[in-house]
């Protein structure tokens, strides 16, 4: 499968990345020209992921699949007293107290959740590729704070303490934490919430992305 990824690859005029973590791989891994990868940042659509108003729920939102680290959040999160709720297709073993499993939503429902959320956490082993960016991208152009495992694929996206809170992957206390601080800090949740809607607005919404890949497309017919 490798070599004919190398093949298909090799006759590409442009290749194009959405995360600056895959660079490297794809240079060093794949065997592809660098002069010509193009950078386009993933994103997701701010204007069906807004803030709206709905009625607050107190619990904690995760969702996802891919290098998802629901251990290490249910771990995080056991014996605080808080709630969460967790969307996926992964599956995830035992009964939790005060953890509700759902199954993936779509996206209406799934705007509803992140809405009502106190806040969201997005638990990730550690990954070059993009995976949890997604979700990552939707709470914050939801207006909500988040709180996010440092993993090499969404550092694009995220300053700590400005747009998200970082932590390192797999480290439960960590974790717990910054749980635990946001939850008892209304007003950072509201700041932190704010700039990472306004990280979106500025460069992760689908527009920018378009507008992104049209130049692509056009550095390749001029070529």
């Amino acid at each position: 499968f490798l070599y004919f990824l190398r093949y298909i690859f090799s006759g590409a005029d442009k290749v194009i990345y959405c995360a600056s973590s895959l660079k490297g791989l794809l240079i060093n891994y794949f065997k592809i020209n660098g002069t010509i990868l193009k950078y386009v940042p993933w994103a997701v659509d701010d204007v069906f992921f807004r803030p709206i108003k709905v009625e607050p729920a107190p619990y904690i939102f995760s969702a996802g699949d891919n290098d998802r680290d629901y251990t290490t959040l249910i771990e995080a999160i056991r014996n605080t007293g808080l709630g969460l709720k967790i969307a996926t297709s992964l599956p995830i073993k035992g009964r939790h107290d005060n953890i509700e499993i759902m199954p993936w939503l779509k996206p209406v429902l799934l705007r509803e959740e992140y809405a009502k959320a106190k806040f969201v956490v997005v638990p990730l082993h550690n990954a070059p590729s993009a995976s949890g960016a997604t979700a990552l991208l939707e709470s914050m152009a939801m207006g909500k704070a988040v709180i996010v495992s440092d993993s090499y694929g969404v550092r694009d996206f995220v300053r700590d303490r400005h747009n998200a809170i970082i932590v390192q992957p797999q480290d439960a206390l960590a974790l717990r934490k910054a749980i635990i601080y946001l939850n008892e800090n209304h007003r950072e949740r509201e700041m932190i919430g704010q700039n990472a809607r306004h990280t979106v607005e500025k460069y992760f919404n689908t527009a920018r992305q378009a507008q992104d890949l049209a130049e692509a497309y056009k550095e390749v017919l001029i070529k």
